[in-house]
């Protein structure tokens, strides 16, 4: 059980962790890679807590689509990328909600943040949506 307040890391992101950090391919961790993969994965599980609480505006611990957004928004623009479209975004949300419930429980969101992250930095993705006209709506939102 997950206690309230912690966000799992998904077993992709520990794997990516690992594997990062396995610098000698023996498929296990010495010392040295074991204290930096630790290191790692509790500044992702600090930053996964810290994203859910910034963007969780119901204060209820799980997210909203629009609440996600929010979040891969503020990813993309941390990362200096542009943001992923509302399409992109929505089929992630839909393949991690798996009660359909129409919001991410905090175990939904640790595995979806995998993916988000993939599609934020896909250079195809990059590439059209840079190339893709931005219309403005009234109020200043843009609709991508």
């Amino acid at each position: 059980a997950v206690k309230a307040g912690k966000v799992p890391l998904a077993e992709a992101a520990l794997t990516r962790i690992f594997e990062k950090n396995d610098s000698n391919d023996s498929g296990q961790l010495n010392t040295r890679e074991f204290e930096n993969a630790a290191t790692e994965v509790r500044a992702q599980l600090q930053e996964l807590s810290d994203l859910r609480r910034k963007h969780d505006k119901g204060g209820d611990g799980s997210l909203s689509f629009a609440e996600f957004r929010s979040l891969a928004e503020d990813l993309s623009s941390k990362k200096g990328l542009a943001e992923p479209s509302k399409d992109d975004l929505q089929q992630v949300f839909d393949k991690y909600d798996a009660n359909s419930s129409g919001s991410m429980n905090q175990k939904e969101l640790a595995s979806a943040l995998v993916e988000l992250d993939e599609v934020i930095a896909t250079p195809a993705s990059q590439a059209a949506r840079r190339q893709r006209p931005q219309r403005r709506l009234s109020g200043g939102f843009s609709n991508t």
